[in-house]
């Protein structure tokens, strides 16, 4: 009798820490959030930044609390090869995978393509880099956490002449960039009405 009840103690044990494991899993749910970016292609560079960027962020902060709620967070990348096809593509996938939310893409192009097929599901997107209005134009399931150039230009050239105390200014741009270009004109514009003067433009 005194061998049976160790057992039967130990055998309670193991059954309580089950159940405590069954509980566990119950209440970590899973959030699948779909990464929608260029991995290969003309804009492999900057999509594999991005991507890099949300894999960290992932790393640091696995699970989210909702609505007073565990989820772990789990990836699902796609690859839209710079292609605006391929994006709409990719994008049907990561709906049919379930993913709650999609991030991403650079360059506007692959996120404008793949902006009704997030419609027709429910589904809301964030570009991170976008800063075209079109994306986000006459919808509210497309979102930009990047400002406009003409809002970039005018902060700059404020912070260049107020914080800075800077009496004139070098402007540099990427070559073929029409996002840089934008911003330059509207750092331009800016900076004349705050007679800061430029010294080149390239």
């Amino acid at each position: 009798m005194k061998r049976i009840i160790p057992i039967i103690l130990l055998l309670s044990m193991l059954l309580s820490l089950n159940a405590c494991g069954q509980k566990a899993k119950e209440e970590t749910r899973l959030l699948r959030i779909g990464v929608l970016e260029p991995l290969t292609g003309k804009y492999a560079k900057e999509g594999t930044r991005e991507t890099l960027g949300i894999q960290y962020a992932n790393i640091t902060a696995p699970t989210v609390q909702l609505g007073g709620k565990e989820y772990r967070v789990e990836l699902m990348i796609k690859d839209n090869a710079s292609d605006p096809v391929q994006s709409a593509q990719a994008a049907q996938e990561l709906v049919e995978a379930g993913c709650a939310v999609v991030l991403g893409s650079y360059g506007d192009e692959l996120s404008l393509a793949s902006s009704d097929t997030f419609f027709a599901a429910g589904v809301p997107a964030i570009t991170a880099s976008g800063s075209d209005p079109a994306v986000t134009r006459g919808n509210d399931h497309y979102f930009r956490i990047k400002a406009l150039p003409a809002f970039q230009g005018a902060i700059l050239a404020g912070f260049a002449k107020r914080t800075l105390s800077v009496k004139s200014a070098y402007c540099l741009i990427q070559a073929g960039s029409d996002e840089d270009a934008a911003l330059l004109h509207s750092f331009r514009a800016a900076a004349e009405a705050l007679e800061l003067q430029l010294k080149r433009q390239a």
